[in-house]
């Protein structure tokens, strides 16, 4: 057996050594990116969970509100369903403290034909009521007004060209808007709309759902116009 100097033997040694904690080492790395993938699928799980929830839930009240298209009571059945939307929204996006406005835009009749603007036909208590009385967008000039132009949804921030940013805005600090079209028989008839106090904050999941609740304030379109065409119910 060849002789081995006792220096080399020390360097060899803690080569292996150092082979060992670096397998070690990512050995432990790789435990705590798993436990922390799967804690984000837990998470992610339980998100949907709650999505789906919350769907089931507002498909049962449309079917409660198209019941009550047919007597008294609909504005009153309109009301609390637009009231459920607007609160379980933002409770499934992410991260929900920080969302600040959630909107329903439609076209202004008093704007021309085609319209020139959107007014708010229903928003959350975070808009004041005589702002939102008074508030109209741009359909060519605002973020909005392009997901009512081009019936795509809309996820960004004040670099887009279309942004507007009105003067009399009393949070003007909002540094993300998602928008998603209200299509009733091919046609947009409005545009819901939501925004964050930071940056890029809504993920592409979030968006999907915002556009599956989307469909859900067609659906009240539906029935109110159906209720109207039939004069029934207490609509005017």
């Amino acid at each position: 057996m060849p002789f081995v100097p006792g220096w080399l033997k020390h360097v060899l040694f803690y080569l292996w050594l150092g082979v060992l904690c670096a397998l070690g080492a990512g050995f432990l790395w790789f435990l705590v990116l798993e436990l922390w993938r799967q804690k984000q699928d837990r998470r992610a799980a339980k998100k949907r969970s709650r999505v789906s929830a919350h769907l089931h839930l507002a498909l049962q009240m449309a079917s409660e509100l198209a019941v009550s298209a047919q007597g008294p009571g609909f504005l009153a059945g309109v009301a609390r369903y637009y009231q459920f939307l607007f609160y379980c929204i933002p409770q499934l996006l992410t991260p929900a403290s920080e969302i600040r406005r959630l909107a329903f835009f439609v076209p202004d009749a008093e704007s021309g034909d085609p319209p020139a603007l959107l007014r708010v036909e229903q928003a959350c208590d975070a808009f004041p009521p005589e702002y939102a009385a008074t508030l109209r967008l741009q359909v060519t000039g605002s973020v909005a007004g392009k997901v009512y132009r081009t019936r795509k949804s809309y996820r960004g921030g004040p670099d887009d060209p279309d942004w507007q940013q009105v003067p009399e805005d009393p949070m003007q600090n909002y540094q993300t808007v998602m928008c998603a079209p209200v299509v009733l028989n091919e046609q947009v008839v409005g545009v819901l709309s939501i925004d964050h106090s930071d940056a890029g904050a809504f993920s592409d999941e979030d968006q999907d759902h915002f556009e599956l609740f989307a469909r859900l304030f067609a659906l009240v379109c539906a029935l109110t116009h159906a209720a109207q065409q039939d004069g029934s119910g207490d609509v005017e």
